[in-house]
């Protein structure tokens, strides 16, 4: 399975923090393969603490502020999908914390 998806990602970016800081960055091929351009880390092209509207503006109005920070680290909030509920083109109702 690894293996068969190595053949459709041309490069990846890999980073470890401990204690919030930096320890560990390093990129593996490329990030444009057409052109040979190799990964690289840090490029200012990505505001982490910017509302995720900003590049997808698709991205539904929860009520609240959403930013891509949350969303990378899997706090934003949002429900995990069941079974092939992400296939589905409607909204669900709000998850309770009871």
């Amino acid at each position: 399975m690894c293996e068969r998806l190595a053949t459709r990602i041309p490069g990846v970016q890999v980073a470890v923090a401990v204690n919030g800081k930096l320890a560990w960055s390093e990129g593996f091929g490329y990030a444009d393969a057409e052109r040979k351009r190799p990964v690289s880390y840090q490029q200012d092209k990505l505001d982490l603490d910017a509302p995720v509207q900003r590049y997808v503006p698709s991205f539904p109005d929860k009520g609240y502020p959403i930013t891509t920070r949350q969303l990378a680290g899997h706090l934003a909030g949002i429900r995990h999908y069941k079974d092939r509920e992400f296939f589905l083109n409607r909204r669900f109702a709000r998850c309770s914390t009871g």
